[in-house]
């Protein structure tokens, strides 16, 4: 299924620069970065059960936050692009 992962950080002090980096760093790791702050994850009910407890234990809940957008397996009729060409997914090459 595709979901979109899409974070908003604080980052008035270091601590919140590196849980910035952190959080983009995981999110790298299951996925592509379409935008700032928003990155697309094709992945299994596991994994992203996975990938969003791994993303909840380097949130600050007081200051963070973190959206899901879960498109489910028939997200290529439901995402529509203007401008620069939409990250392409070959299942082939990526892997997680």
């Amino acid at each position: 299924m595709m979901v979109v992962v899409v974070y908003d950080i604080a980052i008035k002090d270091a601590v919140g620069q590196k849980r910035l980096r952190q959080i983009a760093k995981k999110c790298a790791d299951w996925g592509v970065p379409v935008q700032n702050s928003v990155y697309e994850c094709e992945i299994d009910a596991e994994q992203y059960r996975r990938l969003r407890e791994e993303l909840a234990e380097l949130l600050c809940p007081e200051t963070d936050s973190i959206r899901f957008y879960l498109l489910g397996n028939h997200y290529r009729k439901r995402i529509d692009t203007l401008g620069r060409n939409p990250v392409g997914w070959d299942r082939e090459t990526f892997v997680i």
